[in-house]
């Protein structure tokens, strides 16, 4: 009985914590969502997809014509916005654009921003499976969510994308495979290292059928826009990095090693060795938690984590990709009684979008991972050995 009554006040403070928790992060997110409507309107990452999305129907040539870009829109752009905003993504990406260019911004903007939170709600809820208005809660409240949400970034769709095509992957591997392509052509760098944990797993259907559905993905933005667009592309990327290293409002927002390794002045040999280092750590953990038995959450963790360690540049909302697998791994912990640890994953995530923190943040969450899932592995091992007591 005195089990019983401990067991029910630890359910109820469990329950009370999260609820404080959750408004307290709605009620932040609502004060960021403010601050950044105050700064400038809804959607104005998406604004660049949108405008060339609709240029490409006629004129495919200036998709990737820095100026023709950001003259497009210029109706739009705060007198603070003076730098240039290019079209940085791949022709394929276009295939998404092209449609929704021909509504007007604000319809474009608002199927835009509905589909990709519905995507990404709905991973987050099937991930999780407990609480899940809270769930919901915390995970969209946490900043870099609520960043990539009002710019209307691709990170959202992408990161939902991603969690479904790992709880698919078992069970419908060709599904999990078009899932994860799809992410691909919305956000490129935010699956780098997608084939890495596919081939630790052993999942090779899934890893043909994301290669089916990018050649043919890539094959269709060939023949719709021209074969042009992907040289184009290509020859545009060295032009992008240096409009990125021309915005200093910009410096401390991006969280990849590749960039830190810049601002503490490593250049040549030195930043490519530890930009290395980190896209090989990067992949350990990738290659470590899909090879073993791990919960999904761990594994999606850890394919955001390698992505974005590994990639030349993100930003700090593209740590929306690790806000599904924070609140999942918290809400878990919190279940073994675990506090801290739920704690933690929520202030790593929390803190992803603070300038300068954004890859400290991403390093503490990666240890949180590995910790939680060795402790994990070994409740694991002690059970079965138990259980194979005579």
């Amino acid at each position: 009985m005195a089990a019983f009554r401990t067991t029910t006040r630890a359910a109820g403070f469990s329950d009370r914590l999260l609820v404080a928790l959750a408004s307290g992060l709605t009620c932040l997110a609502g004060l960021q969502l403010w601050s950044l409507l105050r700064l400038e309107p809804f959607g104005m990452d998406f604004l660049p997809l949108w405008a060339a999305g609709r240029m490409v129907w006629t004129e495919p040539g200036k998709v990737y014509d820095f100026a023709a870009v950001t003259a497009a829109q210029a109706w739009l752009l705060p007198p603070h916005f003076a730098w240039l905003r290019p079209y940085a993504y791949p022709p394929a990406t276009l295939l998404l654009m092209a449609p929704l260019g021909r509504l007007p911004f604000w319809a474009a903007a608002g199927v835009w921003s509905a589909l990709s939170l519905g995507v990404f709600l709905y991973a987050t809820v099937r991930l999780i499976r407990r609480n899940n208005l809270l769930a919901v809660l915390l995970t969209a409240a946490l900043p870099a969510v609520v960043i990539a949400a009002t710019a209307g970034q691709t990170v959202v769709l992408t990161s939902g994308l991603v969690v479904l095509a790992v709880l698919e992957l078992d069970r419908r591997p060709r599904f999990a495979g078009c899932l994860l392509a799809l992410a691909a052509i919305a956000k490129p760098q935010a699956v780098i290292m997608a084939p890495v944990a596919l081939l630790a797993c052993g999942g090779l259907e899934a890893l043909a059928s994301a290669g089916v559905v990018a050649i043919a993905a890539a094959a269709a933005s060939a023949v719709f826009f021209g074969p042009d667009r992907w040289s184009e592309w290509l020859a545009s990327l060295p032009a992008f990095q240096r409009v990125i290293e021309g915005v200093p409002a910009l410096e401390g927002a991006v969280i990849t090693p590749f960039w830190a390794a810049r601002e503490l002045g490593l250049h040549g040999p030195s930043s490519t060795l530890a930009e290395a280092a980190f896209a090989l750590a990067g992949a350990g953990l990738v290659w470590t938690l899909f090879r073993n038995p791990a919960k999904p959450a761990h594994r999606i963790a850890a394919l955001a984590l390698g992505s974005l360690v590994a990639a030349p540049y993100a930003m700090c909302y593209d740590a929306t990709a690790i806000a599904p697998a924070a609140t999942a791994l918290g809400l878990a912990a919190l279940e073994r009684g675990a506090l801290a640890t739920l704690l933690l994953a929520l202030a790593a995530a929390f803190e992803a979008t603070a300038p300068y923190l954004g890859l400290p943040a991403l390093l503490v969450f990666a240890g949180l991972v590995i910790a939680d899932w060795r402790s994990a592995a070994g409740a694991g091992a002690r059970s079965t050995a138990v259980a194979a007591l005579p």
